[in-house]
């Protein structure tokens, strides 16, 4: 199944902000999780021009981990409100749905796979 790209990409400071529009949420793939596991892996391949659009839920005070691996850490993941173009991050949830997006760090000739790993306590 092909990510839709539904981002908005803003450079800021030397570092490639991706915001997914309230229009597009909807649309993101959601991330779900097997009965009674506490964590997800989703796989992808990010290109140079697009970033893959994510949705998961959380309850609030709820501990949340994200992990994004790549080759030559290349890939990174940001979450609406809370966290921009990281490889890796915890939080205690507030609110109970998310959206983020998987994208190149620095726009790289070759798409990179990658695995992004959701941690939900």
């Amino acid at each position: 199944m092909p990510l839709i790209p539904l981002t908005r990409s803003v450079a800021r400071g030397g570092a490639l902000l991706c915001v997914v529009t309230a229009q597009a949420e909807s649309a993101c793939r959601a991330i779900w999780f097997q009965l009674g596991a506490i964590s997800a892996q989703v796989k992808g391949v990010a290109s140079a021009e697009t970033a893959h659009c994510w949705r998961f839920a959380a309850d609030a005070g709820q501990d949340v981990r994200l992990a994004v691996q790549s080759c030559g850490a290349s890939v990174a993941f940001s979450v609406n409100d809370m966290v921009d173009d990281r490889d890796r991050y915890q939080i205690t949830s507030q609110k109970r749905k998310k959206v983020g997006s998987v994208h190149q760090k620095m726009r790289a000739v070759r798409p990179k796979p990658y695995t992004l790993t959701l941690s939900i306590h």
